[in-house]
């Protein structure tokens, strides 16, 4: 708030951004929300308070709303298991579930194995 206040003299918006944590699994808590906003809504009214200005935050939930509310409907149409070299030292093998849905569907585990 220091920095806005001092070096930013025209901000209006103080986004604070997304990636809060989605429960995934039984064992996984959901992150509360509830604690991190009124204390960020409590620093930007004092701060409103103090300089007279009108800071407005925006959040960025994403995933956090709706990454538990749906579900993909899919078929396996294939299960299959290939050999790979990675390089010299490097062998293994790799199975491979495929369903009929697209690469649009289940981005994730395809990029970085989610």
């Amino acid at each position: 708030m220091d920095l806005i206040e001092k070096q930013f003299p025209d901000v209006e918006i103080l986004n604070l951004g997304g990636g809060f944590k989605v429960a995934r699994g039984d064992s996984d808590k959901l992150i509360d929300v509830q604690p991190m906003a009124e204390k960020a809504l409590q620093m930007v009214a004092d701060f409103n308070s103090r300089t007279g200005r009108k800071l407005k935050v925006e959040i960025e939930p994403g995933s956090f709303l709706v990454a538990n509310s749906g579900v993909l409907v899919s078929e396996v149409i294939d299960i299959t298991t290939t050999k790979s070299t990675l390089g010299s030292d490097e062998k293994g093998s790799f199975d491979f579930i495929k369903l009929n849905t697209g690469l649009n569907e289940v981005t994730r585990p395809a990029l970085y194995g989610a």
